[in-house]
């Protein structure tokens, strides 16, 4: 639970941070600035992209979707353990390239809820059409993992 308290203070700081950048017309990875909401294939949740410096930060927080939808109910100790391990919450530096739509990110874990995690790196591929953007983690061979999805909200 503070963990998750933890990343929503990040995307809490960071909202005025990118919405203000976002305001400005970009282009090229500037563009991927801003407030983003997941939606399907991809688990409920929110992120934040902003700049800083030559490097872009991008934090997220995911719940299940169970847990989503079942929020108003009572849960068990079972339930509850069962949608933290699930729920998906970290924060990332990135570099970006790529524009008109086709981009890659390289990237380096800085928070995790799994700690484990902290300090990989990763990298992606990312196409936007309009306000939405459909991602692919790459294996260590190139090859695109299952597609994630969000809507860009400023």
């Amino acid at each position: 639970m503070r963990l998750s308290a933890v990343v929503l203070a990040v995307l809490s700081w960071m909202s005025p941070v990118a919405l203000r950048a976002a305001d400005k017309p970009s282009a090229g990875c500037d563009s991927l600035i801003g407030v983003w909401d997941y939606v399907a294939p991809s688990p409920p949740g929110r992120s934040v992209i902003a700049k800083l410096g030559t490097k872009y930060t991008f934090a997220f927080i995911q719940t299940p979707r169970q847990a989503a939808v079942a929020a108003a109910a009572p849960a068990t100790d079972t339930e509850k353990a069962a949608a933290y391990s699930a729920s998906g919450a970290g924060a990332y530096e990135y570099t970006c390239d790529g524009s008109d739509g086709k981009y890659r990110w390289k990237m380096r874990v800085l928070y995790s809820l799994r700690p484990e995690e902290a300090g990989s790196e990763l990298a992606l591929e990312m196409e936007v059409r309009g306000d939405t953007a459909t991602w692919w983690f790459l294996d260590s061979g190139g090859k695109r993992g299952a597609p994630g999805s969000a809507r860009h909200v400023r």
